[in-house]
């Protein structure tokens, strides 16, 4: 798979001006990270992202509200509902290489005054001691962590939302008579993904354990979100079917 992808981040804070982001940036990061046209640079790692600050968005309160998922303090909120500027950080997706730098230039706006971090691109946000704990845990869990999030579909289905961020399809199980079931397999087989990283093929099966469903892999196109949204996975998703018997078990 090398389809690239966009992974964006948001980040409120208490800059009262452009210059006062760009200033705080570079002073609170020892150099490290620069900024020039557009474009926020880090040399020694030689990596570059698109960074823009924006005015007071009056709906990013209720943004952080939703894609926090009760990660956030009172207090938190309240600062962000007060937030003077939004900046956001655009850069390639597609492998944790990419999903790694991004999360560290994420951290540096947030040392520099950020008031918390959004994934655009998927829907979760996270304090600054949360998003930093992702950023400087030595395992591959944390791309997941960071970047994918779990959602109730129709008739209690449940699919993955954010692995295209790493590269990855999504994956989506058929509701059952147990829901926490459900959001087990998916959340298991999508960490599968990301930390095994194993050829997968249409037709292949996978259960959680030895004792658990057996489940029939199907290829799929994405079709939860149109082309042009940040959630859309160009890769496609993985439907975990309830196979009719076990058959070359993932």
């Amino acid at each position: 798979m090398e389809q690239e992808n966009t992974i964006v981040l948001c980040i409120p804070g208490t800059w009262s001006s452009r210059e006062e982001v760009l200033s705080s940036v570079i002073d609170a990061n020892n150099g490290e990270y620069l900024f020039a046209g557009g474009v926020l640079f880090c040399p020694k790692q030689d990596e570059s992202f698109m960074m823009e600050a924006r005015e007071h968005d009056h709906h990013m309160h209720h943004a952080f509200v939703t894609a926090g998922m009760q990660r956030f303090e009172a207090e938190e909120m309240e600062a962000i509902k007060t937030h003077k500027t939004v900046v956001y950080v655009s850069g390639p997706g597609g492998n944790n290489a990419f999903a790694n730098s991004i999360m560290r230039a994420g951290l540096a706006i947030l040392k520099a005054g950020g008031l918390g971090i959004k994934v655009e691109s998927s829907g979760k946000a996270f304090t600054h001691a949360q998003w930093e704990e992702l950023v400087n845990m030595d395992h591959d869990h944390r791309f997941y962590e960071a970047f994918v999030l779990l959602v109730k579909g129709a008739n209690n289905s449940i699919y993955s939302c954010g692995m295209h961020n790493l590269g990855l399809r999504d994956a989506i199980a058929d509701g059952g008579e147990d829901f926490m079931e459900t959001a087990e397999l998916v959340d298991i087989f999508s960490v599968y993904q990301v930390i095994e990283k194993p050829e997968i093929k249409s037709g292949q099966t996978f259960s959680t354990a030895p004792d658990m469903p057996v489940y029939q892999i199907q290829e799929e196109p994405c079709t939860f979100y149109p082309e042009d949204d940040l959630f859309y996975n160009p890769y496609g998703m993985f439907h975990l079917v309830l196979a009719p018997e076990e058959d070359d078990t993932l």
